[in-house]
C-alpha cells in the first residue's frame, strides 16, 4: 500500500498502475493539440522571420522546418500504439524541439532574444498547465529549457549586452520555468485525486454491476407503466425474455404474464407507497406456469423526477412443487401409519381375545372340576395355562416391537417413582415363581426418591423383560434388583443374577429381533430373542442406556441408566 500524499487516505499499487495508464492517455490528446499548434505557430514564424531576416533565411528556415517536422512526426505517432504508451516521451521530445527552434533563432538573430525567449517562456507554461503531467516531468523541462537558453546567451554574450531589458527576459524566463513546475504539481495533485475518486466509483459501480449480473434472483427496474428500463439475467431466464441491450420489448403490466388480479394487487399496493413483499405470483410462460415471489418498492428518481419501481423477482416453482410433495408424503405417512395402527390393533383384538376366552373357558371348566380332578388332569390344565400364557406373551412381544419399529408406538411421558409403581410391583408378580425355583429375589433401595418422567408403560416392559431373562436362565442362587444414582447423580437400575451367564460370541447380537444364544427345537430354554431387541427400543424412547456384561456360568449384570433424571430429580 502507498499513502497519498498530504492525506490518510492510501491507494493500491493496482490503483497506482490505472493512475499511470489513465496519465498516458490523457496525455494524447493534449500532445496532439500542441503539435498541431507547433506545426500552425512555426509556418507563420517561418514566413514571417525568412521575410523579415533574409540574410540568415537559410537558418530561420532550416530550425523552423525541423520544428514543424518534429511535430508532424510526433503528431502521426501519436496515433500509433507506440505513441499511445510513451506519450510522455513524445511531449519530451516535442517541448525540445520547440525550444531548440527557439534557441537557435536566438543565436542567428540576437535581436530576437527577448521576444522568442519569451514566446518560449509561455510557450512551456502554458503546455503545462494543459498537459497535468508529473512534476517530475515538468522539472526536467525547465532544466533543459533554461540549459538551452543560458547556452544561447552564452554564444552571444557580447551581443546581447546592449539588447535592452535582457535582465528582466532572464528573470522572466526563470520565473516562468518555476511557476509552471508549481502549477503542474498542483494541476497533478488535483487531477489524482479526482482520477482515483473516479476509479474507486467505477470500481465500485463494476462491483455491484457483477452482483446485479449474477445474483440468482430477479432483480428489475421498471418505470411507473411496468416498462422494464434495466433487469439481469436471473429476471429474464424467469420470463423465458432473452437479454438484449434494450429492455423495452419487457413489460410487466402490459404482457402476459400477470393475472389481471395480479396487476391490480400489485398496482394498488405501489399506489398507496407500499412495499410488496413476499407477494406470491403465478406467471403464465408460453405454455407453461412459474410461481414466483415478489419484492418491490417505488421510489422517485431525483434525476428525470420520475417513479421508478426496483424489485426483485425468486423463481419458487421447484420449492413449491416440493413442498407439495412432501405435503403429499407427509399425508401418505400418516395415512400409513394410521393403517398399521390400525391393523396392529386389530390383530391385537383378533389373537387376544379368542385366547383370553379359552384361558377364561379354561379356568371356568378348572374351577368346576376341581373336586373331581385327578392328578393327570390337573397337570394338563397347568399346561394350558402355561401354554397360553407363553404364547400371549409372545403376541404381545410381537406386536409391541413392530409397533415401536413402525413409529406408531405412542409416547406418552409422566412422572412416576420407579420403585413403587415399577420394580415393586414385578416383584410381586414373580415371587409365585420364585418360590417354585427356589431362588432368591431381593429388591434394593439406595435412595429416598427415585421419581422419573418418563412412558410408565414401555419402562414398566424394560423392567419385566429383564427380570424374566433373570427369573428364566437362575436356577440357582439369587437375583438381586439395585436401584440407586450413579456418580453424576443419575438415577440407575441394576439387575444382578447369578444364572447360567451368557457367552461372549453372542454379545454381537445381543439386541437382535429373534435371535437366541441356542437355535432350534432342541434348545433348553423357551423364548423368541425379542425381549432384549424391545428392551433397547424403549430404552431408545426414554432417553436411558442400558449395558450388560456376562460370564458364562456365573452370571449377568443389566445396568439401566435414565440419562435426564439428574435435573428432574433435584426439582421434585
Amino acid at each position: 500500500m502507498k499513502r497519498i500524499s498530504n492525506r490518510s487516505e492510501y491507494i493500491t499499487e493496482y490503483e497506482l498502475e490505472l493512475i499511470k495508464a489513465e496519465n498516458e492517455k490523457t496525455l494524447l490528446t493534449p500532445l496532439k493539440i500542441i503539435a498541431v499548434i507547433a506545426i500552425i505557430s512555426g509556418l507563420f514564424a517561418l514566413i514571417f522571420e525568412v521575410r523579415y531576416f533574409h540574410e540568415v533565411s537559410i537558418y530561420v528556415y532550416t530550425f523552423r522546418f525541423y520544428a514543424i517536422a518534429v511535430a508532424f512526426w510526433i503528431l502521426i505517432a501519436s496515433n500509433f500504439e507506440f505513441g499511445k504508451q510513451h506519450a510522455a516521451l513524445l511531449v519530451h521530445l516535442l517541448l525540445i524541439a520547440i525550444i531548440l527552434s527557439f534557441g537557435a533563432i536566438i543565436i542567428f538573430i540576437p535581436n530576437m532574444m527577448v521576444i522568442n525567449s519569451q514566446i518560449a517562456a509561455l510557450t512551456i507554461f502554458t503546455s503545462a498547465i494543459f498537459l497535468g503531467w508529473e512534476a517530475k516531468h515538468q522539472i526536467v523541462v525547465a532544466i533543459y529549457y533554461n540549459l538551452i537558453f543560458g547556452i544561447t546567451i552564452l554564444i552571444n554574450r557580447n551581443q546581447l549586452y546592449f539588447i535592452d531589458n535582457i535582465f528582466m527576459a532572464v528573470l522572466f524566463v526563470m520565473f516562468l520555468s518555476v511557476m509552471s513546475v508549481a502549477a503542474v504539481s498542483v494541476n497533478y495533485h488535483l487531477r489524482r485525486e479526482s482520477l482515483i475518486k473516479t476509479l474507486r466509483v467505477r470500481e465500485s459501480q463494476k462491483k455491484y454491476k457483477e452482483i446485479f449480473d449474477n445474483s440468482l434472483e430477479g432483480l428489475f427496474q421498471a418505470t411507473a407503466d411496468g416498462k422494464i428500463i434495466a433487469a439481469n439475467r436471473a429476471f429474464h431466464k424467469i420470463l423465458g425474455v432473452e437479454q438484449t441491450g434494450s429492455e423495452s420489448n419487457v413489460n410487466l403490466f402490459e404482457n402476459t404474464f400477470l393475472t389481471k388480479e395480479d396487476i391490480f394487487s400489485i398496482s394498488s399496493s405501489l399506489l398507496e407507497d407500499k412495499n410488496i413483499i413476499n407477494h406470491t405470483l403465478k406467471l403464465k410462460i408460453g405454455d407453461a406456469e412459474k410461481v414466483c415471489q415478489l419484492n418491490c418498492k417505488i421510489r422517485t428518481d431525483l434525476i428525470t423526477n420520475s417513479y421508478i419501481i426496483e424489485g426483485s423477482l425468486r423463481d419458487i416453482t421447484l420449492q413449491v412443487k416440493s413442498e407439495e410433495a412432501l405435503r403429499l408424503a407427509k399425508e401418505k405417512t400418516e395415512e400409513s401409519d394410521r393403517l398399521k395402527s390400525e391393523f396392529l390393533s386389530q390383530i391385537s383384538h383378533e389373537i387376544r381375545t379368542p385366547i383370553n376366552a379359552i384361558l377364561s373357558s379354561v379356568e371356568f371348566l378348572r374351577d368346576v372340576l376341581d373336586q373331581t380332578l385327578n392328578e393327570d388332569a390337573d397337570t394338563t390344565f397347568k399346561i394350558i395355562d402355561s401354554a397360553s400364557k407363553r404364547i400371549i406373551r409372545t403376541i404381545h412381544l410381537i406386536l409391541n416391537l413392530a409397533e415401536v419399529h413402525s413409529g406408531v408406538y405412542q409416547y406418552m411421558p409422566s412422572r412416576f417413582d420407579l420403585y413403587y409403581d415399577c420394580l415393586l410391583l414385578i416383584y410381586h408378580e414373580y415371587e409365585n415363581i420364585i418360590k417354585e425355583k427356589e431362588i432368591t429375589l431381593k429388591l434394593s433401595r439406595n435412595i429416598d426418591n427415585a421419581v422419573i418422567v418418563a412412558d410408565e408403560h414401555s419402562v414398566n416392559q424394560i423392567f419385566k423383560n429383564i427380570i424374566d431373562n433373570a427369573v428364566k436362565y437362575t436356577h440357582y442362587g439369587n437375583i438381586e434388583v439395585i436401584t440407586e444414582r450413579d456418580a453424576d447423580g443419575r438415577l440407575c437400575v441394576e439387575v444382578n443374577d447369578t444364572g447360567i451367564g451368557i457367552s461372549e460370541e453372542f454379545f454381537p447380537n445381543l439386541y437382535t429381533a429373534f435371535s437366541q444364544e441356542e437355535q432350534g427345537f432342541t434348545r433348553k430354554f423357551e423364548g423368541n430373542g425379542l425381549g432384549l431387541a424391545l428392551v433397547k427400543k424403549y430404552c431408545e424412547l426414554n432417553n436411558a442406556e442400558i449395558a450388560i456384561t456376562s460370564q458364562k456360568n456365573i452370571g449377568t449384570k443389566v445396568k439401566v441408566v435414565f440419562l435426564n433424571t439428574k435435573e428432574i430429580t433435584l426439582s421434585v
